[in-house]
């Protein structure tokens, strides 16, 4: 991936059309359960998820032949072999970077108000879609496993963390492209900020979105799995105590010190 082929263009407007597409969504979902009483399931907020991850990949595409971009420019072959051995280690490390951040989350609203606990712990757990048909089960495996990786990965990491290198650097495009990446999701879930950092990371050190493209199926793939397992299932609350802060601080260090050592790597390649 060129890092240059977003030098001297404006994506601003690419966002603001991603925020009024977002925003109409909402809307929609909420005129039709307040005004209309439509009883609102999983299956329709699916549905409208899909809806708007598909929109967003259709104008970036737009935006990219605007801009006499390619798309294999994002997706030509990783400039260095092995990748894929990395992207395995690169998942498990990044999760235990969200649960050590997650553990020391807990640990300090614990000691600050434990009242509030239980309503911290309930916001954390991803919330699994009650999926009651194997045709709401397939839409979502192909919206959650194979399109919004794949569009959200030419949106963060491509265009806009592209974008945000010509005018930043490597450095401020990682964490900026990262944190609007966990402000457009709409979840407070700490994991996805880290999966950002990740794959930003990835695309710097392979310069390509193959990479990264792997790494968030792989993890949509999980919670795509998992969310079937729960569905249906109680919230099981922790008794959180010490050790949590302990368990997180050091979960949290051994992330730091990964992305850190591949931040390094990125540097000198550039």
């Amino acid at each position: 991936m060129d890092f240059e082929l977003l030098k001297g263009t404006r994506t601003r407007y690419l966002f603001l059309k991603m925020l009024c597409i977002l925003g109409l969504g909402i809307g929609i979902l909420v005129v039709l359960g307040k005004i209309f009483k439509v009883h609102l399931t999983d299956s329709h907020i699916e549905m409208c998820a899909l809806i708007i991850t598909v929109l967003w990949f259709l104008i970036t595409l737009k935006f990219m032949k605007n801009n006499n971009i390619n798309v294999y420019d994002f997706v030509k072959k990783p400039s260095k072999k092995g990748f894929v051995l990395e992207l395995p280690v690169n998942l498990i490390i990044t999760y235990m970077g969200g649960l050590g951040f997650i553990l020391i989350m807990l640990a300090l609203v614990s000691y600050i108000n434990p009242t509030m606990l239980s309503n911290v712990q309930s916001n954390l757990v991803n919330k699994s879609p009650e999926l009651n048909t194997n045709f709401i089960i397939g839409i979502s495996f192909i919206s959650t496993v194979i399109i919004a990786p794949i569009a959200e990965e030419f949106i963060f990491r491509g265009v806009l963390m592209g974008r945000l290198y010509n005018k930043y650097g490597i450095g401020k495009s990682i964490l900026f492209s990262s944190v609007i990446f966990f402000v457009m999701h709409l979840n407070i879930n700490p994991m996805l900020l880290f999966l950002g950092i990740s794959c930003a990371l990835l695309v710097y050190k392979y310069k390509s979105l193959v990479p990264s493209i792997i790494l968030h199926m792989c993890n949509n793939f999980i919670t795509f799995i998992s969310g079937l397992k729960s569905s249906g299932g109680g919230n099981n609350f922790l008794n959180v105590n010490s050790s949590f802060m302990i368990g997180g601080i050091i979960l949290f260090i051994i992330y730091v010190l990964y992305s850190y050592r591949n931040y390094r790597k990125c540097k000198k390649a550039f």
